[in-house]
Order: C-alpha cells, then sequence, then structure tokens
C-alpha cells in the first residue's frame, strides 16, 4: 500500500492512500498536494502514478513498458520522466492533467540515464547519463528547447545526482574523484569554484528550497546528513552533521522544499516484501524523542 505513517511516542500508525503493490519511488508536487509513485507491474514495467493528498484518490499517468523517474515542474503541472516504450530508454514531457499526449523530450544513444531535477525557474533539467568510456556523467537540457542537452561536467570519474540550486548559481551533486563518493557544490551554468561538502562519503544531495541547507545521504543509505549554507556573497557550508537514520527497509523519498517533511517509501510489515507504506512527518517526531 502507499499511505501516511505517522510516529508517535510509542506507536506506528499509517493511514493508506493507495495499494496494495510494489512502490518503488515517490516523489512529492513542489506545491505539496501530489505524489507522483512509480509501482512496478512486474520484473520489466513500472508505470507512474498520480496520487492526489487531499483526496485521497490515484490516477494512473502511464501504461506499459518502463517508466519511472518522474521529475515534477517547478509549478506543479507537469513532469518529465525516463521511459523506454518506443525501444531506447529516453526522456518524455507531459501535463500532470492529461490535457495534451506526452511528447520526446531527450534522447540519446546511451542506454543508462536518469533525469534529475529541474530548476526552480523552469528553465534547465539537470540528468545524469552513463556513458562507456567516461562512467557516468552530468548534463543539463533546456525545458523551452532553446537549445540542446550539453555536458555540465564528463570526466573521468563519476559524477551523478545533479541538483541545481534554488537561485540557479550552483550545482550540488555527487563525485567519486577522491577515490569514494563524496559531495560537491560547484558553480553553474559554467564551471567554477568547487567546494567539497561531505568528509565522510556522500550520495544523492537535496536542497532546502531557500538553499541554505544541503542534505545527502550517508553511502550505505543508512542515515541523512545535513550542511549549513550560505551562497553569497561567497559559499560556504558548515561540517555535516547527522540528522537521523531512516526506518529499516526504507527507499528514497522526497523532501518538501522546507524540508519540513520527507516522503519515504518502506516495508508496510514483515513478511511483505511486496507492500510499501510512503511515511511523512515521522523526522519531527524523531527528533521530539531525541
Amino acid at each position: 500500500m502507499v499511505g501516511w505513517q505517522r510516529r508517535a511516542a510509542s506507536e506506528t500508525a499509517a493511514e493508506e492512500l493507495i495499494g496494495p503493490g510494489r512502490y518503488e519511488q515517490a516523489f512529492l508536487s513542489p506545491d505539496g498536494r501530489y505524489v507522483a509513485a512509480v509501482k512496478a507491474e512486474s520484473p520489466s514495467e513500472s508505470d507512474i502514478w498520480i496520487i492526489d493528498l487531499e483526496r485521497s484518490t490515484s490516477t494512473r499517468f502511464t501504461s506499459g513498458s518502463r517508466n519511472e523517474f518522474p521529475r515534477w515542474s517547478p509549478d506543479s503541472r507537469q513532469i518529465i520522466y525516463l521511459s523506454n516504450r518506443h525501444g531506447p530508454v529516453d526522456f518524455y514531457i507531459r501535463p500532470v492533467n492529461g490535457s495534451k499526449p506526452e511528447t520526446t523530450f531527450y534522447t540519446s544513444s546511451n542506454a543508462v540515464k536518469n533525469p534529475m531535477t529541474w530548476s526552480k525557474d523552469g528553465r534547465f533539467l539537470s540528468f545524469e547519463q552513463l556513458d562507456p568510456q567516461t562512467g557516468w556523467d552530468l548534463y543539463v537540457a533546456p525545458v523551452d528547447g532553446s537549445g540542446t542537452a550539453r555536458p555540465y561536467l564528463r570526466t573521468a570519474f563519476n559524477e551523478r545526482w545533479g541538483n541545481i540550486s534554488p537561485d540557479g548559481r550552483w550545482m550540488v551533486y555527487g563525485s567519486d574523484e577522491s577515490g569514494s563518493l563524496e559531495i560537491y557544490v560547484q558553480s553553474f551554468p559554467e564551471l567554477g569554484d568547487k567546494y567539497r561538502i561531505s568528509t565522510a562519503g556522500g550520495i544523492v544531495p537535496h536542497w532546502r528550497e531557500d538553499g541554505r541547507e544541503i542534505r545527502f545521504l550517508t553511502p550505505d543509505f543508512q542515515a541523512f546528513l545535513s550542511c549549513d549554507v550560505t551562497t553569497s556573497p561567497t559559499f560556504h557550508a558548515s561540517a555535516p552533521k547527522l540528522l537521523y537514520r531512516l526506518p529499516r527497509g526504507a527507499q528514497i523519498g522526497a523532501f518538501t522544499p522546507d524540508f519540513q517533511r520527507q516522503l519515504v517509501p518502506i516495508p508496510a510489515g514483515e513478511g511483505a516484501p511486496t507492500t510499501i507504506t510512503v511515511a511523512l512527518n515521522w523526522v519531527a517526531e524523531l527528533k521530539k524523542k531525541r
């Protein structure tokens, strides 16, 4: 199932939103009203469902083939997502309300690529692409069709999870250039000033909506760390601090823009590995219990 899980002092309760099924990804819309959830239909097929949190209803967004990594536009009206419905794995874009059919957003000969984030001003999509020669690279594509996708960071190392800052001046990402995966921030849209912000590994970084905090996962997917950030007049990040550990079996979810709540797919119970609950607001409750 998919539901909101709330943690009280001595118990955990869950409100079912949609289920049963295996929900492998879940992404909150910027306005906080919807969740784009990826449901596995078979080992080779997955579909995106849109969950309306105000009405507790769900609507199928895609049908057939492999459809994953839905990325919301800043106004919550469109989604860019990955699909292999026409053979190759490419990116497509479609209005959430279904008023228009999907259109192709980006194609390439690279069989492995994932959309990452839509910039807050709506101008760019960041994405990662696996190259046989250079490994994972970061790319940026203009959403309005004014140009073609271009490499942002393409080196002999693996660069992943590119996320554009809310003010559009920085990119946070992961790289193994030091020998292990660490989190870095670098000038955007052009390469320039560069800062390492993790100290003992990190993956999948996120910006808070005001650009004053970055959160990222530990490499073992077990806990979230946080850095306080200032971006003007110069960039500075505090030492990472442990925020909380994830519930057992949790998958990567999504934060609300203000970081006050988090959506996390977790197993609904022992012995039910194909049943997933989406947890919200357990972060605040964990802090209260410290």
